[in-house]
């Protein structure tokens, strides 16, 4: 604890800390040392050797599995310790605010056997019976985190210490804060994720405050394995898999149904990952970064990343793939055998993901509502990276054929443009400067709702299946289409 107090650890506390770098006992100093450095003392007004015991027992309190150990409970509380001092996240909460985060991030798995919601509901466990199937490991974590709280009396001193509690009734304070850890670690559930999308979404348009910013901070930090630098994130991949395997392993073993991603035949690692950043991190992390500017770092790892899972997919030898977002043609692969009709569930390392079926519009309009009403506010759209794809195509392309079968194509007008242009060639036909130029006029409405395009190894395929249902495939005419993308 001294050590990171006085910047002595041969680590910073940021997006290359491994906890696989040091041992336990160490872990409770660093830990220590973070909740001192954000005012433990003068906010909640105990000692560091109490707050020290509560840490011992919120590990105990830890299985030893693979992925949900007392290790991830520390990577999501330096990841929220590193969002709140280096990102600038500090400037929307109290400090009794961020006190509560840690606590919340320190015990949000605590419990956790290893055997997420969708196993503890299938296999009828006395913990799904207790909880009502509702958030069932959640609930449990709640329940043992005010369990320690209480034995250690971690906040007796609030209301005589906090300015904003003062004079108040000592025990309305413990309620109150208790209430605020508890509704933090309840929206770790993944079932949760698309409400806490529009959450943040919400807190964009009113460009105020709200009730919801622990809960979008440690739901950010939850999922960020997916945006570290490439060798601690497939670290924890490899260790979600293995997690994922075993899972997948028991259900086999007790005739329940696999869960989507967990059979260690069919499921493969390179797509499950892929598919998780697409859908899932990727959303969640544009508009996170549109809250927090600086978060932008997330978005270049996760690209990086994104190039190496690509390249891994495509090495030799391939097992066949699981896709993490099924398409119309392949639903059942993922979905879980007790799902409704229409309602597509997923298994992620954080919990089961229920996939609205009109994700991809609502995703479109509120990438759309972002780019009209907080301009100042995206600082990314200047330096090239772009909004969420599922709003880069206009609605309807500008398209123009040519009159000049002999005209050639200006490259440089070609590559000038930051905008994405869908244009049937008539064969043997090429596009000169003038007509492109009316091509760029033309569709200037559409750009003005398109941010620049990120580079990538490929299109996306959701822009691919909508490119193909505006203009077709091109196999059954004589005519050749042209895409143009800004660089």
């Amino acid at each position: 604890m001294l050590n990171f107090i006085d910047n002595k650890l041969n680590s910073k506390i940021g997006m290359d800390f491994k906890v696989w770098d040091w041992q336990i006992p160490e872990l409770y100093g660093i830990v220590l040392g973070m909740f001192v450095k954000l005012g433990l003392t003068d906010t909640i007004s105990i000692c560091k050797s109490e707050m020290l015991d509560f840490i011992i027992d919120v590990e105990k309190g830890y299985y030893k599995t693979s992925y949900h150990s007392f290790y991830h409970a520390v990577d999501v509380v330096a990841v929220l310790y590193y969002m709140l001092t280096d990102l600038g996240a500090a400037n929307y909460l109290t400090s009794l605010d961020a006190i509560c985060l840690l606590i919340a991030g320190l015990c949000h798995d605590i419990g956790h056997p290893g055997l997420n919601n969708v196993y503890q509901v299938n296999a009828r466990t006395n913990l799904a019976v207790k909880y009502n199937d509702q958030s069932v490991l959640e609930n449990h974590s709640c329940t043992l985190t005010m369990d320690i709280i209480t034995k250690h009396r971690l906040l007796r001193h609030v209301h005589s210490c906090n300015n904003e509690y003062k004079d108040c009734d000592p025990k309305e304070v413990d309620t109150t804060i208790r209430d605020l850890i508890t509704k933090i670690i309840l929206a770790t559930d993944m079932s949760f994720h698309f409400d806490l999308l529009e959450s943040l979404h919400d807190m964009l348009k009113s460009a105020s405050p709200c009730s919801s910013e622990e809960s979008v901070l440690l739901h950010a930090a939850d999922l960020s394995n997916t945006v570290r630098p490439w060798d601690i994130s497939k670290r924890w991949s490899d260790l979600v898999v293995e997690e994922f395997f075993h899972q997948g392993d028991l259900e086999k073993q007790n005739n329940l149904p696999v869960s989507p991603n967990m059979d260690r035949k069919k499921a493969h690692q390179c797509q499950i990952s892929l598919g998780f950043g697409d859908f899932v991190v990727k959303p969640y992390f544009e508009a996170f970064a549109s809250f927090l500017n600086q978060a932008t770092i997330f978005l270049d790892i996760l690209a990086n990343n994104r190039v190496c899972w690509d390249d891994m997919k495509n090495a030799p030898p391939q097992p066949p793939p699981t896709l993490l977002i099924p398409n119309s043609d392949d639903a059942s692969t993922l979905e879980d055998e007790n799902s409704s009709k229409g309602q597509r569930r997923v298994s992620l390392a954080a919990g089961l993901l229920i996939i609205p079926d009109d994700i991809q519009e609502k995703l479109r309009l509120m990438s759309s509502q972002r780019h009209t009403r907080h301009q100042r506010k995206l600082k990314r759209s200047l330096s090239g990276r772009s909004y969420s794809h599922h709003a880069l195509l206009p609605a309807h392309p500008a398209r123009l054929k040519s009159s000049d079968s002999n005209s050639i194509l200006d490259n440089e007008n070609l590559y000038s443009t930051p905008s994405l242009i869908i244009t049937p060639v008539s064969s043997g036909s090429i596009i000169n400067s003038t007509n492109y130029n009316n091509v760029k006029k033309a569709s200037n409405n559409h750009q003005k709702r398109l941010g620049r395009m990120r580079r990538s190894s490929s299109l996306d395929h959701n822009m691919i299946r909508q490119i193909t249902s505006l203009c077709g495939t091109g196999d059954s005419q004589p005519e050749q289409r042209v895409v143009v993308a800004g660089s």
